[in-house]
């Protein structure tokens, strides 16, 4: 299911790169209303964008756990673990997850296709970044265990599904996810 206002709950696992949005300055993103807080760390070193975890950053890092569910029980916790770090240098922001399942076997992904709606009935991830902090506008990154591109940008709470940028994603998938 995709789990579109934030950083949820199935599907393998993804690293995410985009170029830097002039947005690093403000490490950390809070949820208005929550105490909810994400700190993106800097890294010296550029992250290997290959879905395998095997780069320093995610061994002296914590992640981000903790996630709560939109469908079908808002609010309530996340049925399965997800960790998430976000990431910085000088040139890219990198968000990584591991999207845990206790039933990988079940899992849906059969959508490649670029920006196709599809993907909403896979295992997907969605990233939106409120560049505003505004709730209303922003840059939204969607991906399934596959690796499917989904980018469109939020102007007043509508998704303009017409534009892309330059992203890379890698995702794979586990005995775990």
């Amino acid at each position: 299911m995709d789990r579109l206002a934030g950083l949820l709950v199935r599907g393998g696992c993804f690293l995410l790169l985009l170029p830097a949005l002039g947005a690093a300055q403000g490490q950390t993103a809070v949820t208005p209303g929550s105490d909810r807080v994400i700190t993106a760390t800097r890294v010296t070193t550029p992250i290997a964008v290959d879905a395998r975890f095997d780069d320093e950053v995610y061994l002296t890092v914590e992640p981000t756990r903790g996630f709560i569910q939109q469908d079908p029980r808002e609010g309530d916790p996340a049925t399965e673990a997800t960790e998430v770090w976000v990431l910085f240098d000088d040139k890219n922001l990198y968000i990584a997850a591991k999207c845990y399942d206790s039933q990988p076997d079940r899992m849906i992904s059969t959508e490649l296709r670029r920006d196709n709606p599809g993907i909403f009935n896979n295992e997907s991830v969605a990233i939106v970044i409120d560049t505003f902090h505004d709730l209303r506008n922003g840059f939204r990154f969607q991906t399934n265990a596959l690796g499917a591109f989904h980018d469109s940008v939020v102007a007043d709470e509508v998704n303009v599904d017409s534009w892309n940028t330059v992203w890379e994603v890698r995702s794979a998938k586990f005995d775990w996810g």
